[in-house]
């Protein structure tokens, strides 16, 4: 015990010592300060007037600025300006401007801007503008515009415009403009326009208009134009299209060039027809098209009463529009139907494939009469080793193929089909 005193003693007689004579120097640069806890330090009372050059703290340290290193047992305190390396166990705390390296168990702080690079246990915060690298277990914050990489293990936010990359376990949060790569394992969202690449385990959120590639196990949704590629688990919304939207279901207002694809994609200003239909296998239909173009999604309902039985359809499909001229049209169409027998569900497969070459001509607005040749093939597969190809179907009688695959019987015809899309 009497040694630590004697050390606190020698530390507060010399601060003094050293502090009266450098108190006429305006600079207050001191080479080297050695401190207990403020105010047991070298510097003695011109301690928060003082830039140090090297600075030991042994469990904490004050001082007026850095200019070269200062490593601190728990933390470091600056009154105004670093320039250089601080090392702490828990904190490094700068109140004005910091540039260079920050290295601490716990926190980075910075009170305006910052360039460099930080690294901390927890967080990193910076409440002005970045300008170089955030690394930190949990969380990075910057309060204005950025430029460089932020990592965390959980969040990163940037409050202004940020350039360069993001990466955290959760989720990634640029309150302005963006350009770079976002990596999270949830969540990215940009406020602003953004033109980068962003990859999420569950959603991309963007407010503004995005130029680049979005990549989501689950949603990609944006509030403005959207130009390039939207891959997503679920859902991709964009309000003008200019690329492809690659999803379960895809939504936009428009398209200026490219396509959605998926289950089902519905463009507000894109294709839209209804239609009735009549073909060989079927006596009346009415399909749904919806999407662009260059392709769309087919939902269907068909049927067909006979004396002795009730045939009954729903149907899924996508297809292509060609336009030849001004009135004229050619679609290529392939659909599924499942074929239920009676009024009641068929739970066997009983599945229709079909695939339709349609010549169609507008002698209306809106409305045009169509027709083409179609090609078919029906499976059947009733679960049981029972023999069942000489079974009633809804083939027609002229198929020209007919065969038993183990218990599963192929049936191939051709035949037309004849309707009305408006």
């Amino acid at each position: 015990m009497k040694y630590l005193i004697s050390i606190l003693f020698s530390i507060h007689f010399f601060g003094n010592t050293i502090a009266q004579s450098v108190a006429s120097d305006s600079s207050n640069v001191i080479p080297f300060q050695l401190s207990f806890f403020p105010p047991l330090s070298t510097n003695g009372y011109l301690n928060q007037n003082s830039v140090n050059n090297i600075s030991i703290n042994l469990i904490a340290g004050y001082s007026g600025g850095l200019e070269g290193f200062e490593a601190g047992g728990f933390a470091n305190v600056i009154k105004n300006d670093m320039n250089g390396i601080q090392m702490a166990g828990f904190a490094n705390v700068v109140a004005s401007r910091a540039k260079g390296s920050m290295f601490s168990g716990f926190t980075n702080v910075v009170g305006k801007d910052f360039k460099g690079l930080q690294m901390a246990g927890f967080t990193n915060v910076v409440n002005d503008s970045l300008e170089g690298a955030q690394f930190a277990g949990f969380c990075n914050i910057n309060g204005n515009k950025g430029k460089g990489i932020q990592s965390a293990g959980f969040l990163n936010v940037n409050n202004g415009n940020f350039q360069g990359y993001q990466a955290s376990g959760f989720s990634n949060t640029v309150n302005g403009e963006f350009k770079g790569l976002q990596l999270a394992g949830f969540n990215n969202t940009v406020k602003g326009n953004s033109e980068s690449m962003q990859i999420s385990g569950f959603s991309n959120v963007n407010s503004g208009d995005f130029k680049g590639m979005q990549w989501a196990g689950f949603a990609n949704i944006n509030s403005g134009n959207v130009s390039g590629f939207q891959l997503s688990g679920f859902i991709n919304v964009a309000k003008e299209l200019n690329g492809v939207q690659l999803g379960f279901i895809n939504y936009c207002d428009s398209v200026k060039s490219g396509s959605p694809f998926g289950f089902l994609s519905i463009v507000k200003h894109g294709y839209h027809k209804f239609e009735v239909y009549s073909n060989e296998t079927f006596f009346g239909g009415l399909q749904f098209k919806t999407g662009t173009n260059t392709f769309y999604n087919i939902l269907s309902l068909a049927a067909r009463p006979e004396r002795d039985i009730f045939y009954w359809s729903w149907g899924y499909g996508i297809g292509t529009e060609m336009k030849l001229s001004n009135r004229s049209r050619l679609n290529l169409d392939l659909t599924a139907h499942h074929i239920n027998e009676g009024s009641s569900w068929t739970n066997h497969v009983n599945l229709l494939n079909k695939f339709n070459l349609n010549y169609g001509y507008e002698f209306a607005k809106h409305l045009t009469l169509y027709g083409g040749p179609t090609f078919n093939v029906l499976v059947v597969n009733k679960n049981t080793n029972t023999d069942y190809s000489n079974d009633q179907t809804i083939a027609p009688t002229w198929s020209f193929y007919d065969e038993m695959h183990q218990n599963t019987r192929i049936i191939m015809f051709t035949g037309f089909q004849v309707g009305l899309r408006f």
